[in-house]
């Protein structure tokens, strides 16, 4: 049996559809259909998500199916000093860059207005000088 053929044994032990399983993981709707078995990355959002799913039945054909909740708690995900530092710098980049643009726009209403008042004065100086 694949993996796939006991992720549908699995649903249809627990009463739940295709479909239902599509929305909580939030993997593809042919993920069960298609001919390819899962990823790590795809087995890992399985395992998150179905705490009392069994990996080693999955992947392994060994044990049995169901698991306790109590001896597989889900993992917290600790944000590393790494993360924090990309995440603040990111969020950093974005507030300049925000920051840049309305310089920029305000420099261009700046320019807009100082042109005029030059153009303006300019006009005054040759019509005084005409009459």
């Amino acid at each position: 049996m694949t993996s796939k053929e006991k992720i549908l044994k699995y649903l249809d032990f627990k009463g739940l559809t295709a479909y239902q399983f599509q929305k909580k993981t939030g993997l593809s709707n042919g993920v069960l259909k298609s001919g390819k078995d899962f990823g790590v990355d795809k087995v890992k959002t399985i395992r998150d998500n179905y705490l009392d799913l069994s990996m080693d039945w999955l992947l392994f054909d060994e044990g049995e199916m169901i698991v306790s909740t109590e001896t597989k708690p889900k993992k917290e995900k600790k944000s590393t000093d790494y993360e924090n530092y990309k995440t603040f710098t990111e969020h950093n980049f974005v507030a300049v860059n925000n920051k840049v643009d309305n310089l920029s726009n305000d420099f261009a209403k700046f320019k807009e207005g100082f042109l005029e008042l030059i153009e303006e004065k300019l006009e005054k100086a040759i019509k005084n000088k005409k009459v």
